[in-house]
Formats: structure tokens, C-alpha cells, sequence
């Protein structure tokens, strides 16, 4: 596995996880907010928030971290063109370039290099 796919499975099984713990926590939220990238990114560059790790899935889906100088992040997940997807009230094929936030904290912290010596 390259270092890069690697990186993008940990974040991505980590948000699964986290996520995971918080349905048991409390209701079903709605649907996630979505528009397209670059909309999410101006409105998360304005929380002073910049791309901090990224990977692409076998498939085109993307998945992002943006974080700011405080420590606080957003997980970004942006799919392929054409995804279809099951949301409340049916079945919807997404334009390109829609993303969706996952989900978001505070005390992010960068632990393993993405390249060189690691776990």
C-alpha cells in the first residue's frame, strides 16, 4: 500500500469510527451539508481552515481533512462524478464536484509524516 492510500485509509476508517460513536450517542442527524468543493472549501477558508491531508479512492471519491492553526477540523468527503447515492426522499445521482462535510472537531494533531519513517 502506497504512503498516501495508507494515510487516506486511517483517516478514513477513523471517521467510520468516530462517527460511529456518535450515532449511538444521539438521534440520526439529517443529511449531511453538501454543495460543490469549492463552495465548502471558501466557506471553511473563511474559519481559517486549509487542506491539511487528502486521498483519492480506487473509485474518484475524495476524502479531506481541512484544519486551522488552532486545531480545529472539518472532514470533507467529496465523491466522483455521477455518484449515485440513498438520502432522505430517495435516490439521488450528484452532480460533479459535490461534497459533503462528514463530520468535524478540535485538537487535531499531525502524528505520522506522510512520507519517510513511520508506524
Amino acid at each position: 500500500m502506497e504512503g498516501a492510500e495508507l494515510i487516506a485509509r486511517v483517516i478514513f476508517a477513523a471517521v467510520l469510527f468516530l462517527g460511529a460513536g456518535s450515532a449511538i450517542a444521539a438521534p440520526l442527524p439529517q443529511s449531511p451539508p453538501c454543495a460543490d468543493r469549492a463552495v465548502i472549501h471558501d466557506r471553511l477558508a473563511d474559519q481559517g481552515m486549509n487542506v491539511v491531508a487528502r486521498g483519492i479512492f480506487n473509485n474518484g471519491d475524495l476524502i479531506e481533512v481541512l484544519g486551522n492553526a488552532q486545531g480545529d477540523f472539518t472532514v470533507v468527503f467529496a465523491y466522483a462524478a455521477g455518484t449515485t447515492i440513498r438520502g432522505q426522499g430517495g435516490i439521488f445521482t450528484l452532480p460533479p464536484g459535490t461534497a459533503c462535510i462528514v463530520d468535524g472537531g478540535t485538537d487535531w494533531e499531525t502524528i505520522v509524516p506522510l512520507f519517510g519513517q513511520g508506524v
